[in-house]
């Protein structure tokens, strides 16, 4: 089994230094899942979350997106294990890559639910085991891993399995719905295992009895434009209708160099149902491949395999599933015969991309034990005739240098040329007077389109992930000699969220750039700076960070709505369950609910009171705004739980519902993930969104751009859908987040949001996608 090489972080915010991403330690299930997908949200654009080895039980999925990599130490040292029923482990979306972990327990029983181990919406898994999870609902595609479009390769996948009606795929599969034919591309399955997984359909219910495909892979829909399969092993599976291998329906699936032999339906052998494109060679489908110990899982090839170089050439031949050199042809399967093992790949301290002044010292480590590693500083390949690296004596670098290096042993294949470029850099000139500077540099684009209209950002201070950096420099409490400056010397407005000595502080800060590069510099220690905290906020109406808030008050808040109320009620009735200041996303935030009490509609539950009469509203009648906020529900038991609202009551049943109001609302009711749906001032414009926005104990971002005719919905910076709702009209109520803010039976409110929110953000004029996203992912850099 291959033993994954640490990843390290791509952080850069001390000259000179950079640091590891810190490795998660397994807890308890519900600490596991707030912990890892914490710090997935935070990670941002190609951020690395690192598992350490152990079991890691979680009780709802993960949602790995943003191109974040999720890494574990191997599928042998760290687990991953869904604990709860009907739950996946993890969706893999956005480009984002699950690698080195083993994947089990997943359990899904609704229809339609594709994939209990992992669903891959847009993303990669690689060196993953995918075993024992199951599938009970019906027309299931794909019960280990289930596909949108993305690939998976060096990768085991066993013992999953499904039963129901119209089941195909108990290893891999997909289904292509021609309804979203944009969610869908090129699949790719290189150097797998897949065996013992098994479509078992027991339910007679369908109108075609029970139909259980593909026991190892199967793909549905003639619409696939590209699914390749190479070097792929696909043996011991079981179907009970037909192809207890592989099945599919499409013109275009090529398989290159496979061994699909010794599946079975109902006890007789069947291994394939489609025909493959052209394209495909070299494969050994059905017959004998002579694997060392089918029986007990052992697939590797023995001495007089038929299949042992008997695969065909193809652009970048890697390594097999034992991470051995493929030969040139190469076997057929997932396990070459004859070869070398590959050395490991050297790994660079401090990271590439790391800035420093005025000199620096890297040094060079390999996974694989008695290596001599050879590097250049040139920009040339290394060979066996390059520099030595010597463990005692480290590469000083002065200037900007890529360092190329290579590992060799005897008997093994030589690494992979890897490369890391260190950046000279000396830091901006700062004002006089200040004890340290401390450069901070975007490493990625925070949207595609640059903003450069000044956006404020999150920047999170702490001595565990800063090197050099030391509370007891600062000289006014509370960080008050902080200031920081752009790449001119030029202040930029800030402002200290939460400060905490003793581990991480947040600040923000109005950055003059959202593109990649862009630097800043922090200076600190020194009694001559003044507040520049509400400059950061201008462009916005109503800012929230809820850091202080209070039954009283929701403090802690920028604009002419900074002294909203948290507990107002009814007509001046007094809250029965009041705000509570709980762990928000970022610090603290609010929950509206009092979860030991009843949660249905019609109580009247504190939230945070807009007090906005007249032209001083965010919300006026047919006026374009963008409101935005983070948001986490918990249990799913009632319907249609309030994020936004403004409505007056005099209109509440007795002109209709929603009539001169404005609502987003949830409709968590159904026992799955809530939908979130917009309303303008009539009922209007009540359809659902996408149906799994992903709330559930997990925080996301929404965003709400209404423009005159329709509401733009996103989540996390991305667009998820529109809708056309009626003009938002300014009743003079009070725009509530957190609940409703008015109601039609006595003194009682109707249902609050059952959960907690974050760092709401208010602004007039509707804002771009671009903005949108650089918004998000600002706070997450």
């Amino acid at each position: 089994m291959r033993l994954q090489h640490t990843l390290l972080a791509a952080l850069a915010l001390a000259a000179g230094i950079a640091s590891a991403d810190p490795i998660l330690p397994a807890g308890t299930a519900a600490e596991n899942t707030a912990a890892i997908q914490a710090v997935i949200d935070a990670a941002g654009n190609g951020g690395t979350v690192t598992l350490g080895a152990g079991l890691f039980e979680i009780d709802s999925q993960l949602m790995v997106t943003n191109g974040v990599t999720l890494a574990g130490q191997g599928w042998d040292s760290t687990v991953v294990k869904q604990k709860t029923s009907g739950q996946r482990v993890a969706t893999v979306a956005g480009g984002a890559t699950l690698v080195g972990v083993a994947v089990t327990g997943g359990k899904t029983a609704a229809n339609w639910h594709h994939g209990a181990g992992v669903l891959v919406e847009d993303g990669t898994v690689s060196w993953c085991c995918v075993t024992n999870n199951t599938s009970t609902g019906r027309n299931i595609y794909g019960v280990g891993v289930s596909f949108m479009k993305g690939s998976i390769d060096h990768s085991i996948v066993a013992f999953n399995h499904a039963d129901s009606y119209m089941i195909a795929g108990g290893g891999i599969g997909a289904y292509y719905d021609t309804a979203k034919p944009s969610n869908y591309g090129p699949i790719a399955i290189d150097t797998c295992l897949v065996y013992g997984n098994s479509v078992i359909a027991k339910d007679s219910n369908s109108p075609y009895g029970p139909v259980g495909r593909g026991g190892g892979i199967g793909f549905s829909g003639t619409q696939f434009s590209d699914i390749t399969i190479r070097n792929t092993t696909v043996a011991g599976n079981d179907a009970n209708y037909e192809a207890g291998g592989l099945y599919f329906n499409t013109s275009n699936m090529k398989l290159v160099n496979c061994i699909v032999s010794g599946n079975s339906v109902n006890s007789a052998e069947d291994n394939v149902v489609g025909t493959p494109v052209s394209g495909s060679s070299n494969n050994l489908i059905g017959g004998d491949p002579s694997f060392v110990d089918a029986a007990s899982g052992n697939y590797h090839l023995s001495a007089n395999s038929p299949a042992i170089g008997g695969g065909v050439s193809y652009e970048g031949i890697d390594v097999d599933l034992d991470d051995v050199a493929f030969l040139d042809p190469p076997s057929m399967g997932c396990y070459q015969s004859g070869g070398v093992a590959k050395v490991k790949a050297p790994e660079f301290f401090p990271a590439s991309g790391t800035r420093f002044y005025p000199s620096t010292n890297v040094t060079l480590s390999c996974e694989t034990a008695g290596v001599s590693i050879y590097y250049t500083l040139d920009g040339s390949d290394p060979t066996d005739s390059s520099t030595l690296y010597t463990n005692t004596v480290p590469i000083a670098l002065s200037a900007t240098t890529t360092v190329k290096a290579r590992a060799y042993k005897t008997d093994m294949a030589p690494s992979a040329v890897v490369s890391a470029t260190y950046l000279y850099k000396a830091p901006v000139p700062g004002p006089g007077g200040f004890l340290k500077c401390v450069e901070i540099t975007l490493a990625t684009n925070l949207a595609t389109t640059a903003i450069t209209t000044g956006l404020p950002a999150l920047i999170k201070l702490s001595e565990t992930t800063i090197s050099g950096f030391d509370y007891d420099d600062f000289f006014v409490p509370n960080g008050g000699d902080m200031m920081f400056v752009d790449a001119n010397g030029d202040p930029l407005p800030h402002e200290v969220d939460t400060w905490d000595e003793s581990g991480e502080s947040l600040v923000w800060v109005k950055i003059p750039s959202t593109a990649a590069g862009t630097t800043i510099t922090m200076c600190y220690g020194s009694n001559a700076v003044t507040d520049d905290s509400a400059d950061v906020w201008n462009g916005y109406v109503g800012v929230w960070h809820f850091e202080e808030a209070t039954a009283d008050t929701a403090a802690n808040s920028y604009g002419m709505y900074a002294n909203s109320t948290a507990t107002e009620g009814i007509d001046g009735h007094v809250a029965e369950h009041t705000v509570t200041n709980e762990a928000g996303r970022f610090g603290k935030g609010f929950r509206t609910n009092d979860s030991t009490s009843s949660q249905g509609g019609n109580f009247n539950y504190g939230g945070v009171w807009v007090n906005d009469s007249g032209a001083n509203s965010p919300i006026d009648g047919g006026e374009n705004f963008t409101i935005s906020g983070w948001f986490k529900h918990d249990q799913l038991d009632y319907y249609w739980d309030h994020l936004f609202y403004k409505r007056s009551r005099s209109d509440n049943g007795t002109s209709g519902a929603y009539v001169n109001a404005f609502a987003i609302e949830s409709n968590s009711g159904t026992g799955s993930n809530p939908q979130i749906k917009p309303r303008g001032s009539s009922d209007k414009g009540n359809v659902a969104l996408t149906e799994n926005q992903g709330l559930q104990d997990t925080w996301a971002y929404l965003t709400f751009v209404y423009n005159g005719d329709r509401c733009v919905v996103y989540k996390n910076g991305a667009q998820t859908d529109w809708l056309v709702i009626d003009a938002c009209i300014d009743n003079d109520a009070p725009l509530v987040f957190g609940n409703n803010c008015n109601v039609a039976f006595g003194t009682m409110g109707d249902a609050a949001w059952n959960g907690w929110i974050d760092e709401v953000r208010f602004s007039k004029g509707s804002k771009d996608a671009a903005w949108v996203a650089a918004e998000y992912a600002a706070m997450n850099a």
